[in-house]
């Protein structure tokens, strides 16, 4: 069993590429292997909603989604314009997978770490809300959720707390 790690060369435009890999046994015979890869330098973009009150003591359920932008699908190997529907929710599930872990940082301190569901690409957590924290510590106060993909990118953004999303 081989392994191969190969540079790709600073600049190279997110994608998906192809690589011909020729392998050649013993005997003096040649193989071929076409082997997609793809460049991604864009940090994966989510969602957070939450259903429950914003009051002491209670508890609130979190999801994450990923945002999955045309730029996402073009990255998708054999990505093609015009693609028929069933073509595209092929690609969209592979880009969901993107997401490997989804942080909530709470007004109060807290680090929740979001559970990948296994279908649907969704990240589901709750937090429950200390009852020690005053009322009025949760008014204009922000979540900050913080995701990783498979490459490493990282985004982080502020979700302003109103109401019940």
């Amino acid at each position: 069993r081989w392994s191969v790690r190969f540079l790709i060369p600073r600049g190279t435009p997110d994608g998906s590429y192809s690589v011909t890999i020729v392998v050649t046994t013993a005997a003096g015979q040649q193989q071929r292997y076409r082997v997609h890869y793809t460049v991604d330098t864009a940090a994966p973009l989510v969602r957070l909603s939450w259903k429950g009150p914003l009051t002491p003591g209670a508890t609130v359920k979190l999801t994450a989604r990923q945002i999955v932008t045309v730029r996402d699908l073009k990255q998708a190997p054999n990505y093609r314009p015009g693609r028929r529907a069933r073509r595209l929710r092929r690609l969209y599930a592979a880009v969901m997978r993107d997401a490997r872990q989804v942080l909530v940082r709470t007004p109060d301190g807290a680090l929740i770490r979001l559970v990948q569901r296994r279908r649907g690409g969704s990240f589901r957590g709750a937090w429950t809300i200390p009852s020690t924290l005053a009322p009025a510590a949760l008014t204009g106060a922000a979540l900050e959720v913080m995701a990783t993909d498979v490459a490493g990118n990282r985004s982080s953004a502020r979700v302003a707390l109103t109401k019940e999303e």
